[in-house]
């Protein structure tokens, strides 16, 4: 029997066609976004030329600009010449109202951490606003009230007594239970020895101990180098400011990295405040402080970059962009500089849907008109931002 190939084959090749067909509109997607052929910092790297697909609030797909999605959508962005980056973190802040919050969003800045919050009254408000996928505030994270002695740092800066402190180890698991029950995500400790009291030993390393205990992250604030020295040697997480009075050793640098401690340089404010105060404060003067954070670069101890906003009038949005050009200034690249504000920040803090752009997560990020991995300076080009999927500038 003679085959007829024609009779066989073409069939065979319109069944082909319409299963490709059936398959290809069973795959179509339907999402909200498509950012078509734009440069990326995802956080950690840069990727050249990629498309973003966003639904539902969240990244579903990370392309290559030469891949094709069959998916509905509803806006297309066209992304060349432009770069998108992950919504920043300020690593220190103090909130008073909800305008801050909204502030720091629409400068691209969707992640605020708070280091002192005497009302914490506020805190459940602050954290609501966020919560809600319609609203247009940054994301918050709070210590509540600080640990702190009576006649310390609080009152020296706000002439306000802190009746919250722990006076005495007793007192120690009561306070960490209040500031968990009123929302706090981590606990603030203070420790200043330039100032009339300070924690004795065995009170400062219970207050640690217990913060660990209930597997919350400590963090210091300290501003010179005895008492980085100190709170690193006593087990603090994160240090909430730089140092300004001495230069560090060698084997400071060591240990740090060793203990894997993170700093919160708080350059920006360093420089305005050292105008201000008493130069006995000051030792090193701005070049060295900034030629310091150099140093702990290179020693590999990593940065968090935050501005301690309001404070000496510092604003909740561009101060930020101020503080990643000081770090540039210090000998960080413009990349390295963003991963102060991006992805070393969530994870000195262990926040996992933070600071990275990746499948999966919240579409918090920006779009600048140019490319701050280049030139830092171009985070005043920002010309979009996107809040958990919803576009709110």
């Amino acid at each position: 029997m003679k085959l007829n190939l024609k009779t066989i084959f073409f069939p065979a090749v319109a069944i082909i066609l319409c299963l490709s067909i059936f398959i290809s509109c069973k795959k179509q997607e339907s999402v909200d976004y498509v950012i078509e052929d734009i440069k990326i910092f995802d956080g950690n790297e840069i990727k050249e030329h990629a498309t973003v697909y966003i639904k539902e609030g969240k990244i579903f797909k990370i392309v290559d600009a030469t891949e094709k999605i069959n998916c509905k959508y509803k806006l297309k962005i066209n992304g060349k010449n432009k770069m998108i980056i992950p919504g920043m973190i300020n690593a220190h802040v103090h909130i008073h109202s909800r305008e801050n919050l909204k502030e720091s969003a629409n400068a691209g800045i969707t992640t605020v951490l708070e280091l002192l919050q005497l009302n914490e009254d506020s805190i459940p408000i602050f954290k609501s606003l966020h919560a809600d996928s319609s609203s247009s505030y940054a994301d918050y994270y709070t210590s509540g009230i600080g640990a702190d002695m009576p006649d310390a740092v609080i009152k020296f800066y706000i002439n306000s007594l802190n009746p919250f402190a722990p006076k005495n180890i007793k007192e120690v698991e009561r306070f960490l239970v209040d500031r968990i029950k009123n929302k706090a995500d981590f606990i603030k400790i203070f420790q200043d020895s330039r100032l009339p009291q300070k924690f004795p030993d065995t009170l400062f390393d219970a207050i640690i101990n217990e913060t660990h205990k209930q597997k919350l992250l400590a963090v210091v604030h300290a501003e010179t180098l005895r008492d980085i020295r100190y709170a690193v040697n006593h087990g603090a997480d994160i240090i909430g400011h730089g140092y300004i009075d001495s230069m560090a050793t060698e084997e400071d640098l060591k240990n740090w990295k060793s203990k894997s401690i993170y700093i919160i340089p708080t350059l920006l404010i360093h420089s305005i405040v050292k105008q201000k105060v008493n130069p006995k404060n000051y030792l090193l003067t701005e070049a060295q402080i900034i030629e310091e954070i150099g140093r702990l670069h290179k020693a590999g101890i990593p940065l968090l970059a935050g501005t301690d906003s309001p404070a000496d009038g510092l604003n909740y949005s561009s101060d930020l962009y101020k503080e990643l050009g000081l770090f540039v200034k210090a000998g960080l690249t413009p990349l390295e500089a963003l991963k102060t504000a991006t992805s070393n920040p969530a994870k000195a803090y262990k926040i996992k849907d933070k600071g990275t752009i990746k499948e999966g997560m919240f579409a918090d990020f920006s779009i600048i008109n140019s490319d701050a991995s280049i030139d830092i300076n171009k985070l005043y080009q920002i010309e979009a931002v996107w809040n958990r999927g919803k576009k709110i500038k």
